[in-house]
């Protein structure tokens, strides 16, 4: 990833070696440490810890998300202060969030997905208002960027979507609601499409 970025930066393109092409890599992690060499000024390491504090900071990110996924789920705010802790404490997780891969920035968007989905639409009124909507389809795609295999998420989100709905006949043939719901999918698309 480092050495794919530091080519992109010098303006090489999306190579390894400097003369084939990949794609064998994670796009959004990949392009902010292609502009952290842009403004390293040559220097060889400047982009490697900006890097780590960048993952530093989304894993530090990821506990607020988190915090209201966990009290969405079990009711308890000392359950959701529990998991806080967790993330934030066990050397483990730590560890491995700033293991210099997409790994943090891929987490933090995938559980601000989750955040949104289950605080802005689905516990949300019958008709979750556009931009909670818009927000959903910009983390999808930022999502997929981020991480390929993390964009299943969007798909679950997706089906959950369509059963909740199903469930509540009435609901489910409110155009104006798949309406936003197909909008948000394709602005999901059309953020991750320069790379697809």
């Amino acid at each position: 990833t480092f050495r794919v970025a530091a080519n992109i930066a010098r303006g090489e393109g999306s190579t390894f070696d400097g003369r084939n092409l990949t794609n064998g890599y994670q796009p959004l992690y990949t392009w902010s440490i292609s502009l952290f060499h842009l403004l390293s000024g040559g220097d060889a390491r400047a982009p490697i810890y900006a890097s780590l504090i960048m993952l530093a900071v989304f894993s530090v990110l990821t506990a607020i998300p988190l915090y209201r996924v966990i009290i969405h789920l079990t009711g308890e705010t000392k359950w959701g202060a529990a998991g806080v802790m967790l993330w934030l404490f066990f050397p483990m997780i730590f560890r491995n969030q700033v293991n210099g891969l997409e790994t943090s920035p891929a987490g933090f968007l995938m559980i601000y997905l989750l955040d949104v989905y289950l605080r802005k639409i689905k516990s949300s009124t019958p008709l979750p208002p556009w931009k909670s909507f818009a927000l959903l389809g910009v983390l999808a795609g930022l999502l997929a960027l981020a991480r390929m295999d993390h964009a299943m998420l969007a798909i679950i989100i997706g089906l959950d979507l369509i059963l909740s709905r199903l469930k509540s006949k009435c609901a489910f043939f409110d155009g104006r609601f798949w309406t936003r719901a197909l909008t948000s999918a394709a602005i999901a698309v059309v953020i991750f499409s320069p790379w697809g």
